[in-house]
């Protein structure tokens, strides 16, 4: 079985701003690649490092803490530091010495020592083409979404999402754009992705698509989010280049977004992890043992931001997988405590095709077919699906929620507004595909006050 992570969305479809009814209908599968190394060369005594490809490590320590010298100690095991989260008792560093696990493993506190997995965009980009108070946004008819789950009803409410702080985990968001720029927080925006700053680049729109859903601004431009006056957050924990980041760099965002009154928390991706068969990579065995120390590691970290207030939303993931009677497989970080998992629908409240299902997977469900939002290339729009754009919807909702509650509200009363007032589809109660319902934005706006 190969080891995958993706972006959750996919299938864009751009349309003209001056009315062009030409539509050009490109599907995208944004897939993640097999785990691959770091791009670090190191060369110390005992061996080779040019026979060997460096690789990345993910040092786990018993205690949510990190000991004194330990970038010494790396360094007499053939590493080098190259980060660490003290607030949950982890360091990340690199290695071309294929013993490097077994050395580092005698570092005094040391739990274990793992390979950090690499997330890779794998799909092609679309081709852009221009498009052409309630709300004056210009391409607000086009969207389908925010009637889907009665955005409109929850602003007249006086619901907007004010006093609330969205970071938003991905690729980066375009601070030009006319739609995000308003809300956007500059000053906090940040990249764990070295050498890349928290902008989005102009080739790769994923983040800044995710931010337009959950948050783009009422004006007399573009479209408009669900939550349109919360604060928006940036952080960059995958490359604008290659679409490639490590795990590490995930959960090194989830704890920095905590650390910064993150109210919630959206990571429109993900992937899977065997969580009993393992895999090779190179000449190092990830045992059954390793994969559920990984995972101990990005637990860690959404507990953490848990314990700090914030509210965790994720995207299901696209590869239509059967959560509940996969036994090898593992959905990060959707699959884990404390995240709300949300699935796909269409313009009917139907299932979007390529849904992963499952009770012990699915919290939410929300839009994801064909949703119109924001792209980089000068302050266009596009159609995107996936589970991606339904997971922003659940973060604008939950931004809606929080913020009629002065901006203040912990992650375990968010979760039971949003249970209370979703609407149930399918089989009564919870089940594989809706979870506990669509997300309503108006019933939750009601009820959380």
């Amino acid at each position: 079985m190969k080891n995958f992570f993706f972006f959750q969305g996919l299938n864009v479809l751009i349309s003209d701003r001056k009315g062009d009814e030409k539509m050009s209908k490109k599907g995208i599968f944004l897939s993640v690649l097999a785990f691959v190394a770091a791009s670090f060369l190191l060369s110390s005594g005992g061996y080779s490092a040019g026979d060997h490809p460096a690789k990345s490590y993910m040092l786990i320590f018993q205690y949510e803490d990190l000991p004194e010298g330990l970038g010494q100690q790396v360094a007499l095991a053939n590493g080098k530091m190259t980060a660490d989260i003290k607030q949950i008792g982890v360091a990340i560093a690199s290695s071309s010495d294929p013993k490097f696990i077994d050395k580092a493993s005698k570092i005094s506190g040391i739990q274990s020592v793992v390979l950090d997995p690499v997330v890779q965009w794998g799909g092609p980009e679309p081709t852009i083409k221009a498009m052409g108070d309630y709300p004056s946004d210009p391409a607000f008819p086009d969207q389908w979404n925010l009637p889907m789950i009665y955005a409109p009803e929850a602003w007249d409410l006086g619901a907007r999402g004010e006093g609330t702080r969205v970071f938003v985990l991905d690729s980066g968001i375009d601070s030009h754009n006319l739609d995000i720029s308003p809300n956007l927080n500059k000053g906090l925006c940040t990249s764990f992705v070295p050498n890349e700053d928290w902008e989005a680049s102009l080739l790769f729109s994923h983040g800044t698509h995710v931010a337009g859903i959950i948050a783009a601004a009422q004006n007399d431009w573009g479209i408009i989010g669900v939550a349109p006056k919360a604060e928006l957050v940036a952080v960059k924990v995958l490359s604008e280049i290659d679409g490639i980041g490590l795990l590490s760099y995930l959960n090194q965002g989830i704890v920095y977004a905590a650390e910064n009154g993150a109210d919630v928390i959206n990571m429109s991706l993900g992937g899977y992890l065997p969580s009993r068969s393992g895999w090779w990579d190179g000449d190092v065995h990830v045992t059954a043992k390793m994969v559920g120390e990984i995972l101990h590691a990005t637990q860690r970290a959404l507990d953490y931001a848990h314990r700090k207030g914030a509210t965790l939303v994720a995207a299901a993931g696209n590869s239509a997988l059967d959560a509940d009677h996969d036994k090898n497989a593992i959905i990060v970080p959707a699959q884990l405590a404390h995240v709300i998992a949300v699935s796909a629908t269409d313009f009917w409240d139907g299932l979007w095709y390529l849904n992963n299902y499952g009770k012990t997977l699915v919290s939410f469900a929300a839009p994801g077919d064909w949703v119109l939002s924001d792209i980089n290339t000068n302050n266009n729009w596009a159609y995107w699906s996936g589970t991606s754009q339904a997971a922003a919807h659940v973060s604008g909702v939950a931004a809606l929620i929080i913020g009629q509650n002065g901006g203040s509200l912990n992650p375990a009363q968010v979760n039971a507004v949003l249970i209370q007032s979703a609407d149930d589809l399918g089989t009564p109660g919870k089940d594989d595909y809706y979870g506990m319902g669509r997300v309503n934005a108006y019933k939750a706006v009601l009820y959380s006050k």
